[in-house]
């Protein structure tokens, strides 16, 4: 005599939670299902219809064109041990690093500004050279500034002294020949 083998069956929401193994079949109309228990819920296993609509889902799967089709997009790196002019290839961390060890760690200042130097110069020596360079500046008049980025003619007598004359030579008063509107100095 043959035996019967019963699982449970009925509407999805009448079935009971099923025993670890148990099986547990719904009979919800277009929606049936089977179900293996865990003692805690019901696990639904796949139905044939699913997986032959995910196998043949083209987005979720990559066919064997497409992945020869990808594969080769990107072709094999290969990388320079050091930086090297004109390469496109990158550059390995430890040939990056080699060459940071060969920068130079401190700058070298000139003193003054010099022809053809690729260094910085000190500010000190920008200074001196400016100033030199304005006792050199020669002028057939006088400018003052406005404060407001604007010059005027200077006013001799009123923003600046007049024009003076040094030496060592005495001068006699009365006699000695000097010009309207020039101050003298005379030093020992």
């Amino acid at each position: 005599m043959a035996r019967k083998f019963q699982i449970k069956r009925g509407l999805k929401e009448n079935i009971p939670t099923l025993a670890q193994g148990e099986l547990g079949f719904t009979t919800n109309s277009n929606a049936e299902q089977l179900y293996v228990g865990n003692g805690a819920t019901n696990i639904p296993m796949a139905r044939q219809d699913a997986l032959d609509t995910h196998k043949s889902d083209t987005t979720a799967h990559v066919t064997a064109a497409e992945r020869t089709k990808w594969n080769g997009k990107q072709d094999a790196l290969s990388f320079d041990s050091t930086p090297t002019s004109g390469s496109t290839k990158p550059v390995t961390s430890g040939g990056v690093y080699k060459a940071l060890q060969n920068v130079q760690q401190s700058l070298t200042f000139d003193n003054t500004p010099t022809a053809g130097s690729s260094n910085p110069v000190k500010s000190s020596g920008i200074k001196s050279a400016l100033d030199e360079k304005q006792a050199k500046v020669t002028v057939s008049g006088i400018l003052k500034g406005d404060g407001n980025g604007g010059v005027t003619a200077a006013a001799a007598g009123t923003d600046y002294a007049p024009a003076y004359t040094y030496g060592t030579t005495d001068l006699t008063a009365g006699t000695s020949t000097l010009a309207t509107g020039k101050l003298y100095f005379v030093y020992e």
